[in-house]
């Protein structure tokens, strides 16, 4: 038996509630965090479609975001430090734009 101590992991994503947008409809979803700092650790967004594989959406760091070129004219992304929350906003989706959004911290 092993006794790991020191170990201390308290990390929490609270995303916005399930939203459904309809074509053309601009939208904002927001992930809130705690247990890390956001200057070491960015958010990125993932989507997965029905039936498809995860796809990268697109990565929020304290000072900078970058988009996937494929949806840069439908996205942009946000942090407000005030409430340690990240926020991913959505103009003029289209059918094909139908997914599950996710946010997830990523490695360092």
């Amino acid at each position: 038996m092993f006794l790991i101590t020191g170990v201390y992991c308290d990390i929490e994503l609270i995303q916005s509630g399930p939203v459904v947008i309809e074509p053309g409809v601009s939208f904002s979803i927001s992930c809130k965090f705690s247990g890390f700092s956001i200057s070491s650790y960015c958010l990125g967004w993932i989507r997965q479609a029905e039936g498809k594989a995860l796809e990268h959406v697109g990565v929020t760091c304290s000072s900078s975001t970058y988009t996937v070129d494929s949806l840069k004219s439908k996205i942009t992304s946000r942090y407000d430090s005030s409430s340690s929350t990240v926020f991913l906003q959505g103009n003029n989706f289209q059918t094909e734009d139908t997914a599950v959004y996710y946010c997830a911290r990523r490695t360092q």
